[in-house]
């Protein structure tokens, strides 16, 4: 590959690392600013967004690499960002099947998981990413300089990185085929059970029909961010010698935007920006109100002349 193309890849990759970056710090400053930190659900994503944000944080590590003058081959910190980009990716990978298996446990299984699974949760993404980024540097090489740092050998990859990914997208194909299978049968039961019953109340159909779509969509996304890093891998085990800058430059548009097309789904679902100027809105008003009532001595909710009348939204 010429050097002007890995120039090219680079600029491209650092570009959707910061994106996603950025999209990643959303998601988690939302969850903290609106306090869905009380569900377990909103918890994980959160976890996942936070080793998105590592992930990504170990990707711009090639700024130094590049733009410094610092010499990859001689420089630990491509050793850093190679470990650090296997174990953060790692840990993403699970936090993803995580989810699914959490979804298992309650649609599936119709079981409330307890604290004490969301500790195991924990313990077992953080020793698997680990162990995974370990493994490595059995080989000589260990991790190395390439277009960016990785691990060097590439059965080494393949056995540390490629053949996990595959259990990971298998594992959720088969995970939330079972949650799909689940959802509509219990939705076929409600809708059973409302025409058979003398109420005139209908369930709220839309809501299970929204969250079947929510959970179709952050494992559909992880799986198509990961599609042309898993053909380029392909290519480059046939033919070791011939890189393809249409592959490459495809996996760097993809793989290391994650975080942006996460929170770009976030923010539509959960209809952010109308969220937030609802937000500001009401503590505009109630701000607005206080000092109405500072200056008059009124209470608001007398309707008395002169006094603040609260706003209906």
């Amino acid at each position: 590959m010429k050097e002007g193309e890995e120039a090219a890849i680079l600029l491209v990759r650092l570009t959707m690392s910061f994106l996603s970056l950025a999209g990643a710090l959303v998601m988690m400053s939302c969850t903290l600013y609106f306090r869905q930190y009380t569900s377990t659900a909103a918890r994980l994503l959160f976890y996942l967004m936070a080793s998105t944000l590592a992930s990504n944080i170990f990707n711009l590590l090639s700024l130094d690499l590049k733009h410094i003058g610092i010499e990859p081959h001689d420089s630990v910190i491509c050793t850093i960002q190679g470990a650090g980009l296997q174990w953060s990716q790692q840990a993403v990978f699970c936090w993803v099947c995580v989810m699914a298996t959490h979804l298992f446990i309650k649609v599936v299984l119709r079981r409330r998981p307890g604290v004490w699974l969301e500790v195991n949760y924990h313990i077992i993404v953080w020793s698997i990413a680990t162990v995974l980024t370990i493994i490595p540097v059995a080989e000589p090489q260990g991790y190395g300089p390439g277009v960016w740092c990785g691990v060097v050998n590439s059965n080494w990859r393949l056995l540390s990185f490629y053949v996990p990914l595959f259990v990971y997208i298998g594992y959720l194909l088969l995970a939330y085929l079972c949650v799909f299978i689940a959802a509509r049968k219990m939705l076929h039961g409600i809708k059973l059970r409302h025409l058979l019953s003398l109420s005139h109340s209908s369930p709220d159909i839309t809501k299970i029909v929204a969250l079947l779509r929510r959970l179709a969509i952050y494992p559909a996304i992880f799986v198509a961010v990961w599609i042309f890093p898993i053909i380029n891998r392909i290519q480059n085990s046939a033919d070791p010698n011939h890189k393809v800058f249409v592959l490459y430059l495809l996996q760097s548009l993809t793989s290391p935007g994650f975080g942006f097309y996460n929170a770009v789904f976030y923010a539509y679902d959960a209809r952010l920006v109308q969220r937030l100027v609802h937000r500001f809105t009401r503590r505009h008003a109630k701000k607005g109100e206080a000092d109405g009532d500072e200056l008059t001595g009124f209470d608001d909710h007398t309707g008395t002349k002169g006094s603040v009348v609260p706003n209906a939204t």
